[in-house]
């Protein structure tokens, strides 16, 4: 094996790797439309992994994997912005309990 192929192949595998990590945080978020997407995501991958690895399309499995590294970089930059969305509504839901509990304690006793 030259070392571009082994490159190549190292790199299809993180990727692979990566998406295997994508749908382990979005089944556990259970986002429906994204987990369909990373499954799609997930099955082009070894697809493309084993291509690579039979020495087919190298041209093509590169390209695959600078698409799947920007498809990546997508997936969990749309999952990073649901977390902050969500931690921010915690932080509101948090600080209105506080506010509400200060209201009902008594003053002065």
């Amino acid at each position: 094996m030259t070392q571009e192929l082994s490159d190549i192949v190292f790199l299809s595998l993180f990727y692979w790797g990566l998406s295997v990590l994508m749908l382990r945080i979005i089944i556990h978020e259970r986002r429906q439309r994204l987990y369909l997407i990373s499954v799609g995501y997930l099955v082009l991958s070894v697809g493309v992994g084993l291509g690579v690895a039979m020495k087919w399309l190298l041209a093509a499995s590169l390209l695959f994997m600078v698409l799947s590294m920007l498809v990546t970089l997508w997936i969990l930059l749309k999952q990073s912005r649901q977390c902050i969305r969500d931690l921010k509504t915690m932080h509101e839901e948090e600080k209105h309990a506080e506010h509400s509990q200060k209201e009902e304690t008594p003053h002065g006793k």
